[in-house]
Parts: structure tokens; C-alpha cells; sequence
């Protein structure tokens, strides 16, 4: 395996000098003080080489190496420290993508030649998006209320993806709100067939001959669940496979 990069963090650096001022300042001797930094420095010429070594902490994702009877927590700028970085923009990515599916078409209800006898030649198509509905009359409650209802749930899953990204250390919390997330995901195709079988419902002569197209906004979708998935199995993988 490669040998990783261990970067000290300022305060982890001041900390360590602290502990070992105070071994010299207790033993009023600097022998042990020598021993445990070199045991330090062998841990971490170790956590180098071998980055999944350890157990994880109860509240965090950051692994613990033991030994004797002194623990430290170690922040590693790649494989470790529950790949933070990593983490964070993913969820990141995820937000930003979400909210760019505001204004895009996922469902586009072309009407046919039955619908434009019906309704007029000047009948507009019904398109179907993120934020809110064209083509159709919102007087129709039951149409308002399925538009704001699918965009609070698209603002409900970018607020739960940066939740993610200053929960990344909890975690008790973090697992909980990917599954969450996740599972708004999995229900969104359900919603988005009853959505749309309300819209070809409510559209009286144009319903006989209505042709549906995905939009892009579907393709967002594909993208999200993908990369939540991906998520999702790293958070699984690091609580629970990394934690014993």
C-alpha cells in the first residue's frame, strides 16, 4: 500500500507539545517524554503505511490506534479522518444538484392532435419541473399543492445534504440522515408516476392522446442517487466495518 501523507493540525501540534511538557515537568525527567514521542512517531510511520488500522471512536469517525494505556486520535489528510474532504463535497455536489433540478423539466406532456381539437390549436404542452408546473391552470388546488409539495421536497434534500456536511464527525447522527435522504430518493419515482398520473387526470380531452417524455431533471436524478448511494456505503462502511 501506498504510504500516506500525515499532516499535523496546529492544535494537534500544540496539544502534543503540551502532553509532553507535562511528562517532563511531572517526572522532572525528559525520559519518558523521548519514549512516548518516538512511540508517536512509529504509530503514525505505521498509520502511513496502513491507514484502516484502528477502531473508531464513539463520536466520531476518526480512528483511534491504542497503544499501552495512551490513545490518540490521529487526523490524516487522505484516507483518514472519514475521508472528510471527500465526504463534504460529494454532499456538497449532491446539494448543488438538487437545487439546479429547480427549474429543469422531469416529466414533458406533449398534447396530441385529440388534445388541440379539444382545447384549441394555442393549447400549450404541460411541463412538469422541479419547482413548479406550465401548462397548466393552478387554480387547480390539487396541481398547486403536488408543485409545492415536490419543491419543498427538493429543498428538504439539499438542507439534509448540508446537515451532512457539519454533521461529518457525528456519528450518531450522520448514518441516520444518509439512510433519510437516500429513502427520498428511492420514493421520488413513486411520487413523480402519481404526480403525473394527477396531471393526465385533470386533463380532460387532452388525456386520450397525451405523449410523455422524460426530461433532464430525471437525468439529475439517476446522477443523485448514484452518488448517494456511493455515500452511503463509504458511511456504512467507515460506522460500522471500520469500528471494532
Amino acid at each position: 500500500m501506498a504510504k500516506r501523507k500525515i499532516v499535523w493540525t496546529r492544535k494537534a501540534n500544540l496539544e502534543r507539545k503540551e502532553i509532553l511538557s507535562y511528562w517532563i515537568e511531572r517526572n522532572k525527567s525528559n525520559i519518558y517524554s523521548i519514549k512516548l514521542n518516538k512511540l508517536i512517531v512509529q504509530t503514525l510511520g505505521q498509520l502511513s503505511v496502513n491507514p484502516t488500522i484502528g477502531r473508531m471512536t464513539d463520536e466520531n469517525l476518526l480512528p483511534i490506534i491504542s497503544e499501552s494505556n495512551n490513545q490518540t486520535e490521529w487526523c490524516v489528510t487522505e484516507a483518514l479522518n472519514m475521508n472528510n474532504t471527500t465526504s463534504k463535497l460529494l454532499f456538497a455536489l449532491c446539494a448543488v444538484l438538487a437545487l439546479c433540478t429547480l427549474p429543469m423539466t422531469f416529466v414533458w406532456l406533449e398534447i396530441g392532435p385529440l388534445g388541440k381539437a379539444y382545447y384549441g390549436p394555442t393549447v400549450p404542452d404541460v411541463y412538469i419541473k422541479g419547482a413548479y408546473i406550465t401548462g397548466k391552470d393552478l387554480g387547480f388546488v390539487y396541481i398547486l399543492y403536488a408543485a409545492l409539495f415536490q419543491l419543498g421536497v427538493i429543498i428538504y434534500y439539499s438542507v439534509i445534504s448540508l446537515l451532512l456536511i457539519n454533521t461529518i464527525k457525528q456519528r450518531s447522527t450522520i448514518l441516520f440522515l444518509a439512510l433519510h435522504q437516500f429513502g427520498l430518493l428511492i420514493l421520488f419515482p413513486a411520487w413523480l408516476w402519481l404526480y403525473v398520473d394527477g396531471v393526465v387526470s385533470n386533463s380532460d380531452g387532452a388525456a386520450a392522446d397525451l405523449e410523455i417524455h422524460c426530461g433532464s431533471g430525471l437525468l439529475i436524478y439517476c446522477m443523485l442517487f448514484v452518488l448517494n448511494l456511493i455515500n452511503l456505503i463509504r458511511l456504512a462502511y467507515f460506522v460500522y466495518l471500520k469500528k471494532e
